[in-house]
């Protein structure tokens, strides 16, 4: 094993050399050094250069990118995060798709960022990056940046945190107004680097199974949040953390199931902090209702339980997948009679904060 400072050594080193030459730090300027190096590095690969011309021209490379580093981010131990990543790619077998969702609900009360941030931490979920719907990513970029609210922010996420979390504007605005949300967003930010959800689905919301415009209408800016939550979770195969009852709320207002897998194991993650929380997964399908059939379900679970994040598949260890699937028919069967013309199913697994097994629009 390296040096626990080793690279924070070269950087120092290499901030020495550049005063002693006069180097200027500037970030474009050592983007493309960095750029040309590696260029550089990728003709000697392909001229087929001797491993020693090969690896000098890596080491260009890398004294080159830490050097970018040490101008970039010079406050940020480089060594630690590089550690923190090598730990990432050792705990999952697929890192590159261990995602997990946060939804907006993490924010909006001042016991859930405290714990959201433990939770995140367990071994069990260990995700790569971290995704937030692209409204909730772009108000929370802005606060972190210039350590306040405008206006126009904080209006709209007292209206989002209305749709999740009822009128309670006075005590929400007072936590999102307070140091300790700054400290632990800043905290959030430096440590999981969120991305926004168009990095995944883009922003086309046309020919999808999940109609963005009806969610739109029927929810208003939160269906604009739900859409991405939802369709974020479908396409990296992940799931979505929510820590309070709005997302399920939410949910059967726009006529989506969310039913809860009595058939899976408690996680000792989900139950050894004292806080009432909830872990989902969602299923979104366009499957016509009267296509629905235990063999379908059967075989899309199958689907998710074997090629979905490294996270889900956990969850999906100790589910008995023929059993949930004809169960969950049973339980939409009255509204498939009804005639329903499309299902998006959510489920909740062991959620402690959901009252029921079964949410029905």
């Amino acid at each position: 094993m390296v040096s626990q400072t080793y690279l924070e050594e070269i950087r120092r080193e290499i901030a020495r050399i550049a005063q002693l030459k006069g180097w200027i730090d500037s970030p474009p300027e050592k983007f493309v050094c960095a750029l040309t190096e590696l260029g550089e590095a990728g003709n000697a690969w392909k001229k087929n250069a001797s491993q020693d011309t090969k690896a000098e021209e890596l080491a260009d490379v890398i004294i080159s990118t830490l050097d970018l580093s040490r101008v970039l981010c010079p406050m940020v131990n480089m060594d630690d995060v590089v550690a923190h990543k090598l730990k990432r790619l050792e705990q999952t077998d697929d890192p590159g798709r261990s995602y997990i969702v946060i939804d907006v609900s993490a924010f909006l009360a001042r016991k859930r960022l405290p714990f959201l941030l433990k939770l995140l931490e367990e071994k069990e979920l260990s995700p790569s990056r971290v995704v937030l719907a692209d409204k909730i990513h772009s108000i929370l970029s802005r606060f972190v940046d210039h350590k306040e609210f405008s206006k126009q922010d904080l209006s709209l996420f007292l209206e989002i945190a209305q749709s999740w979390e009822g009128p309670y504007p006075n005590r929400i605005g007072k936590w999102l107004g307070s140091e300790e949300f700054l400290g632990l967003l800043q905290t959030f930010f430096q440590r999981w680097k969120p991305l926004p959800a168009s990095e995944f689905i883009g922003y086309d919301r046309t020919k999808n199974p999940i109609d963005a415009e009806e969610l739109k209408r029927k929810l208003g800016v939160a269906g604009d949040l739900l859409y991405d939550e939802l369709k974020t979770a479908e396409k990296t195969r992940s799931c979505i953390l929510c820590l309070s009852r709005g997302l399920a709320h939410l949910l059967t207002r726009a006529r989506h199931f969310l039913i809860e897998i009595p058939h899976a194991k408690k996680k000792m993650w989900m139950v050894k902090h004292d806080y009432i929380g909830g872990f989902l997964f969602m299923i979104v399908t366009g499957v016509a209702a009267t296509n629905i059939t235990p063999v379908d379900l059967e075989n899309l679970l199958s689907e998710i339980a074997q090629h979905a994040s490294p996270i889900v598949r956990n969850l999906f260890a100790d589910v008995d997948i023929s059993i949930l699937a004809h169960w969950i028919c049973q339980l939409l069967s009255p509204t498939i009679a009804a005639g329903l013309g499309a299902v998006s199913v959510a489920i909740a697994f062991d959620s402690i904060s959901y009252p029921k097994i079964v949410f029905k629009p």
